[in-house]
Formats: C-alpha cells, sequence, structure tokens
C-alpha cells in the first residue's frame, strides 16, 4: 500500500495510527452514543454530542482503517479516471464488475458497490466507526468524483455524497 500511496502522492494516507496521531492538524472525533464510550467527555452541554477516543481498531485494520484526508481521497477516486490511470484500464473494468448483483440493479464489484442511475453507472464506497464517517462515488464516464468525510460517525456521508453527485450530473444530462 505505501508504494501506491508515494505513487499518487497520497502524502497524508497512511495504515499507521501512529502517524495521524503525531499530526498536529488531525482533527477530534465525535459521536452521539455515550454508551459505546467508556470516558465520556461533552464538550457543549447543549448538544447530544461526546467526545470520543481517537478511532483505531487493530482487529479490523486488515478490512480498511486506512486514515486518509479529503483532498488525499480527491487524488485517489481521480488516479481511476484520468488520462493514465495507476493501473490497466482493462483491471479497474474488472473491479468494477459486479461479482453479486441484487436485484434493484446494484452490486458489489471489487471492494465497490456499483449501482445505475439512469444512464450512469456508479462506483461507491463507504466506511465508518466511532467518531469517522466516510463515503466516496464517482461515475466514472463523467470524470465526476465526490468525497464526503466527516469527525462525527452520525454524518449522513452517504446521502451527502449521493446529493452531490445528483447535482453534478445534472450538467449531464
Amino acid at each position: 500500500m505505501g508504494d501506491l500511496f508515494k505513487k499518487l502522492s497520497l502524502k497524508r494516507t497512511t495504515l499507521h495510527a501512529e502517524n495521524i496521531l503525531e499530526d498536529e492538524d488531525s482533527a477530534l472525533y465525535y459521536c452521539s452514543n455515550k454508551d459505546i464510550l467508556h470516558n465520556v467527555i461533552k464538550p457543549n452541554l447543549e448538544m447530544d454530542v461526546f467526545k470520543c477516543p481517537f478511532p483505531i481498531n487493530s482487529l479490523g485494520a486488515p478490512m480498511g482503517f486506512i486514515y486518509s484526508t479529503a483532498n488525499d481521497l480527491c487524488k485517489y477516486l481521480s488516479s481511476y479516471m484520468c488520462e493514465h490511470p495507476f493501473m490497466s484500464q482493462a483491471m479497474i473494468d474488472r473491479m468494477y464488475e459486479p461479482v453479486w448483483r441484487f436485484a434493484n440493479e446494484s452490486g458489489y464489484a471489487l471492494g465497490w458497490g456499483t449501482r445505475q442511475k439512469e444512464s450512469h453507472i456508479i462506483i461507491e464506497h463507504g466506511g465508518g466507526f466511532s467518531g469517522v464517517s466516510a463515503y466516496v462515488c464517482m461515475v466514472p464516464s463523467e470524470r465526476i468524483g465526490v468525497v464526503v468525510v466527516s469527525n462525527h460517525d452520525e454524518t449522513p456521508s452517504q446521502k451527502i455524497c449521493n446529493a452531490v453527485l445528483d447535482t453534478l450530473l445534472k450538467h449531464f444530462d
């Protein structure tokens, strides 16, 4: 992964939590469910938001847990849609091909959700954990990508991502 991060100039993307903990420009994390927390800190008594510990999941790390920024994730999505992608177009097309299809024209490909909306194929992926929520989606045929990251686990990242994408796609219909 490190070589890919370097090749794509993802300077603030890492698999190592300690790199983020040392970064003075990292965000604090918040959640609304105090039952999952041991040391509850409520930064604002008027709100039902609690300061959440830094999200680390060593058991879940092999499945994901890549620490990144919105800017780096935009570079990553762009790398799939640029004139010279970081891997062959045949390999990318294969990654987008669903290995499992659902009844509503959506499916699951190699690490990506896929769905069709009108004439557009949408490729998407999301994730979350206590204190974080993220969603990315792209329409490679139109070279459109959207990234939503949040330091609050109840942010409706997928809804926001889809709303932005819908707005952008209106210019192509």
